[in-house]
């Protein structure tokens, strides 16, 4: 029973430690990423650890109580983020925030297998009939790595809530240097514009949604003028200003952030002043645009959250609509574990936002 009670203490008690801690380089961040989202899990876990502790190795019971704790913060935070929304969005809720019970058995989605289009974009077709509103999906990662079938269960998640899904492909740095990936971009979005029809979508109701590298894309892509009319952008943890990011880069850091600018845009700020200025969406903020919501962990260590927020600020102070969903627990690519507590609260929340941003168009069921 002893090595039982030390076996869950020290499993609970790592674990507990990466909600904590920060991952000083990038083999240690998917535990990082993945252990707050998991704290239902962790919460079991922790509760068997102390009740053996207190059983038969007494010693143990205080380090169990602390991991119980910390492994419960952030269950405890999400009445917080409940509250700092309930202004933000008035639209009706299209799933709860948070279900317990689908951090245990996943979120059930639709078993919806892309078709594959030109400019290698995966298309998840809506089950519902009618023009659809269009959700265009930029991976991540870096802007040298990545693929259309990274968030397949988000594809499949939203196909199967009645919307049209575009995920598309850009090249990548080193070997191609901005602005090669928005003008892959660009031809995606002009291409899915054009056949519409085709594809079950409404082409006044196209949505782009990115995250990290595929964010600062997509709000590009809202942002700057173009011949396809966006009706609303999704940024997961973008990064949004790139010279303050090269600048400023989190601590620790374990992507090498200047190095990935200076992969993306050749070189420095200081050699580039204008290539910079043009990747970084909140040059952009004191313009009409589409509607945004901003979505970013407190905890990031990949992209600091001060980004969005900046970003959120602009876009406020220009008289933009803006939604800055920030979780206090989450650090970068939170959502990678789907069922996970962040990642439901992104889903009910995107889901608000864009019934609210598309309602005026919506149409009648039926």
């Amino acid at each position: 029973m002893k090595a039982i009670a030390f076996i869950l203490v020290l499993v609970s008690g790592a674990a507990s430690a990466c909600i904590l801690l920060p991952a000083p380089n990038m083999a240690l961040l998917p535990f990082t990423v993945a252990a707050p989202e998991l704290a239902p899990w962790l919460i079991v876990i922790s509760f068997l650890g102390l009740a053996a502790a207190l059983r038969a190795f007494r010693r143990l019971a205080l380090p169990a109580l602390a991991a119980l704790l910390i492994a419960a913060w952030p269950l405890m935070q999400i009445p917080t983020v409940e509250h700092k929304m309930a202004t933000q969005l008035t639209a009706p809720a299209q799933r709860p925030p948070f279900v317990l019970l689908d951090c245990f058995r996943g979120i059930r989605t639709a078993a919806i297998e892309p078709e594959l289009l030109p400019f290698n974009i995966h298309y998840y077709r809506p089950r519902a009939a009618g023009d659809r509103p269009g959700l265009i999906d930029i991976y991540g990662g870096a802007w040298q790595r990545g693929s259309p079938t990274d968030n397949q269960r988000f594809a499949r998640y939203m196909a199967s809530r009645g919307y049209a899904v575009f995920a598309i492909d850009y090249r990548h740095a080193p070997a191609w240097k901005f602005p090669a990936q928005m003008e892959d971009v660009r031809a995606a979005i002009s291409f899915i514009h054009a056949h519409s029809r085709s594809y079950q979508t409404d082409p006044d109701r196209l949505v782009v949604c990115g995250r990290s590298a595929g964010a600062e894309l997509a709000l590009l892509a809202a942002y700057e003028p173009g011949p396809v009319p966006i009706a609303a952008a999704i940024g997961f943890y973008s990064p949004t200003d790139l010279t303050l990011g090269y600048a400023d880069p989190p601590s620790p850091d374990p992507i090498h952030v200047r190095a990935v600018l200076e992969a993306y845009l050749g070189g420095a700020p200081a050699a580039f002043p204008e290539r910079y200025r043009a990747a970084s969406p909140v040059s952009y903020a004191n313009r009409p645009l589409p509607p945004t919501l901003l979505i970013h962990g407190s905890r990031d260590h990949l992209v600091k959250p001060e980004f969005s927020r900046e970003l959120y600020g602009r876009l406020i102070a220009s008289g933009n609509r803006a939604v800055l969903l920030e979780i206090p627990w989450a650090e970068h690519a939170f959502d990678a574990v789907f069922s996970g507590i962040g990642s439901q609260l992104a889903l009910h929340y995107l889901e608000r936002f864009l019934a609210e941003s598309l309602a005026p168009r919506h149409p009648k069921a039926g």
